[in-house]
């Protein structure tokens, strides 16, 4: 095997926006903190750090939970720290301990501008909708795809899809370690099962500077990314600066975009890529049937460009007090973020909480009004009996997806006691349950106990059955809603 260069660094799949937005941000530090030295941690080629006596200022990307853990090898006296939006500020200081004022955050509309004028988000002309960027599962993209799919064929919209980018193998690490491989394969494979009036197109990667000039017939910029780095959103910028109206997910640094040509949409509306397809084609069907209603709900402001204060300098012995105090608060569970990556420490008890605290501080909150349909495992797996219970539930999940007139959010049942599972609970108009196993009481009663406010609760209970449960407000299911052999399903 032959020898790597000393000087080569390994790739990274986020290098292109990570080399756009340092080049951006380095004339926006220049021009306000003329000869002060600056690091970018998530960027490879930045090593070693300058060393300075001043304080040195840090500018955190996507990857700011690992670089923090790394802050151990930070030689300074002290730092000032900046961010690129409001989501990591808010996570930085509710789960790693800064103070607001320690956390500067670089405006958006600073580092790109933006056109005045700009084209309307309508939904109903002809349009070419195109996601540009990584084509990664940590995207969304079957998402994309079942929510055109049912656009053209349920609703007749003349949108079409556009993919711009090259393939990779990244996962939603925050939802745990899972194989790798393939993704190219599947989301192919994904597309060619669904109806279209006009399949997708799939474009090579371009420049940075030059993919947005191949798309010239009404387009609209669209992503329903929830990774949980998007911490800016390179493409939706570059696309706002063009003029182009936009569909994003309302998460993590999309959250900052402002514009009366821009449709945010409700996060937990939007399928996690690991979800089974089945249900990711469901979910496409109810978020495609949303947009329908609530096309109509652009923004209503212009930007601005709000007047950040500078970040306090903080002294490296906090630094250092911070990262013992979050790794302490974890039980030491973090150290599986430097030994095997973040799906590791994703898939400890400690992990699994603190991510979903993480997507909360991520994440727009749910739809003023929807009901909550339970999901019996989020997972694809060869388990015949979780296979059985995805068959059996999907005429239910089906049913939910299409026939109410508000919108409708699928959480796992092993979610369900997450903060934000537990957000979800307390804000549903109504939960339901669809499916009938040994063990529905034993459900019922223990979210009777955990629920303060009880939503009604529908179950798909055979007729006839009677349940024996705390929850004074369970309801039947419809005639119409009883699925086959509801007996068959394996226990939950």
């Amino acid at each position: 095997m032959l020898k790597i260069h000393p000087n080569d660094l390994d790739s990274d799949v986020c290098q292109t926006s990570i080399d756009v937005l340092r080049n951006k941000v380095q004339l926006w530090l220049a021009a306000r903190h003329p000869g002060e030295p600056v690091y970018f941690p998530d960027d490879q080629s930045a090593l070693p750090l300058p060393q300075n006596d001043q304080p040195l200022n840090i500018v955190f990307f996507g990857g700011f939970l690992r670089r923090f853990l790394e802050s151990g090898n930070w030689l300074h006296p002290g730092f000032r720290i900046w961010v690129l939006s409001r989501a990591v500020q808010n996570t930085l200081v509710k789960l790693l301990g800064f103070s607001q004022n320690q956390i500067g955050i670089i405006p958006r509309y600073e580092l790109f501008g933006r056109q005045p004028e700009t084209a309307p988000f309508i939904l109903r002309r002809p349009t070419q909708w195109v996601f540009a960027g990584r084509l990664s599962a940590t995207k969304n993209l079957t998402m994309l795809l079942a929510t055109v799919s049912a656009l053209q064929t349920r609703h007749q919209l003349p949108v079409e899809l556009h993919l711009s980018g090259e393939f990779d193998e990244e996962i939603h690490e925050d939802r745990g370690r899972r194989e790798r491989g393939g993704y190219h394969e599947h989301l192919i494979a994904f597309s060619t099962q669904l109806p279209w009036t006009k399949p997708p197109i799939f474009h090579a990667p371009a420049a940075p500077t030059e993919w947005i000039r191949k798309f010239r017939e009404n387009p609209c910029f669209v992503s329903f990314s929830t990774s949980i780095t998007e911490d800016f959103g390179v493409a939706l910028a570059q696309a706002q600066e063009a003029g182009w109206p936009c569909l994003v997910s309302d998460w993590g640094g999309h959250r900052d975009a402002e514009g009366n040509n821009i449709l945010k949409l409700p996060a937990p509306l939007i399928g996690n890529s690991h979800e089974p397809s089945e249900l990711i084609r469901i979910k496409g069907s109810a978020l495609a049937a949303w947009l329908v209603r609530e096309q109509n709900l652009t923004g209503s402001s212009e930007p601005q460009t709000p007047n950040y204060p500078s970040p306090l300098t903080t002294p490296l012995t906090q630094v250092d007090l911070l990262r013992r105090a979050f790794i302490t608060a974890q039980d030491g569970a973090p150290i599986e973020i430097q030994r095997s990556g973040p799906a590791a420490f994703a898939d400890t008890e400690q992990g699994r909480v603190f991510y979903s605290r993480h997507r909360l501080a991520f994440s727009s909150s749910p739809p003023d009004s929807y009901v909550l349909v339970f999901v019996n495992d989020l997972h694809p797996t060869a388990d015949s009996a979780q296979a059985d219970l995805i068959a059996l539930c999907s005429h239910a999940w089906e049913y939910y997806s299409t026939d109410q007139n508000q919108a409708v959010i699928y959480l796992s049942l092993r979610e369900a006691n997450t903060p934000e599972g537990e957000l979800l609970l307390f804000k549903a108009k109504q939960l339901i349950l669809p499916w009938f196993g040994a063990n529905t009481q034993k459900i019922l009663r223990a979210f009777a106990s955990q629920l303060s406010l009880w939503p009604p609760l529908l179950a798909c209970v055979p007729e006839g059955t009677t349940l024996q449960t705390q929850a004074s407000l369970l309801a039947y299911s419809p005639a119409h809603l009883q699925m086959e052999n509801p007996f068959h399903a394996r226990k939950i």
